[in-house]
């Protein structure tokens, strides 16, 4: 018999939504290694594509890690699959504009160089704010 914790509607209860976030960020990051290796332009002393590899490496391993413990979280499922949602989407467009201003060869991050600048990193500000938000909420 399974404990009352690991039982089979609980462990579908983890959110599918960050599971595909990693799937995601994991093709992703490998799509990019070819890019931080071959290509030799630099900002800040590192390749320009580190930021972002490093974003979505680290997105996978969180939405990996924060699918399997969703299956633990005694909330409705309901609020599981929201929450888990919101993340995942706010996350993947949150990585968007990373990718982007790196191909351009720019930071992304603290970059008030032109209002185009300042209303990415805004952007940015906000999905990355909701991913908190969603994740406390889940976490609570």
């Amino acid at each position: 018999m399974q404990p009352s914790h690991l039982s089979k509607p609980e462990r579908l209860k983890h959110s599918k939504s960050l599971f595909w976030l990693a799937v995601f960020s994991a093709s992703v990051a490998l799509v990019l290694v070819p890019f931080w290796i071959l290509d030799p332009r630099e900002l800040g002393g590192v390749s320009v594509w580190e930021k972002p590899l490093k974003f979505f490496v680290s997105a996978a391993i969180f939405g990996i890690t924060y699918s399997w413990l969703s299956s633990f979280i005694d909330k409705s499922s309901r609020w599981v699959r929201l929450a888990g949602s919101v993340i995942a989407v706010s996350l993947a467009i949150e990585l968007i504009p990373i990718t982007a201003v790196a191909g351009f060869g720019e930071t992304s991050h603290f970059n008030v160089s032109s209002p185009l600048a300042i209303t990415i990193w805004s952007l940015m500000a906000t999905f990355i704010s909701m991913v908190l938000i969603a994740t406390v909420i889940l976490s609570g």
